[in-house]
């Protein structure tokens, strides 16, 4: 397993003949916008068929907000802002913090 932010180089990583698989961190600062998950989505697997891998998506992790906070903040949320208000300000917005991370976990 690699963990490797490499965009397209990634799948050098994740060849059977070498990992095997690494981490996709494209999807860690992302908002809650269909458009931008199925760009992400699609185009990682397509890389990997093309490599014979498979995509290991990670939604959050220590170093970023985590995507049960991030996906239930107010759209365009300023996430270094956020982290720097001690999460105050804005608030997430309640109800749909923890529908929208269960819906990104469930992909």
């Amino acid at each position: 397993m690699a963990e490797a932010v490499e965009g397209p180089r990634r799948n050098l990583y994740a060849r059977p003949d070498e990992l095997g698989q690494a981490f996709v961190f494209d999807l860690m600062e992302l908002g809650w916008n269909a458009a931008d998950w199925h760009r992400i989505t699609s185009s990682c697997l397509a890389e990997a068929e093309a490599a014979g891998t498979t995509c290991t998506w990670t939604l959050s992790n220590h170093d970023v907000v985590r995507h049960d906070t991030r996906f239930g903040l107010p759209d365009g949320t300023d996430l270094d802002a956020w982290r720097f208000s001690a999460g105050r300000s804005p608030r997430p917005l309640p109800g749909v913090r923890p529908r929208r991370g269960l819906a990104a976990a469930a992909l």
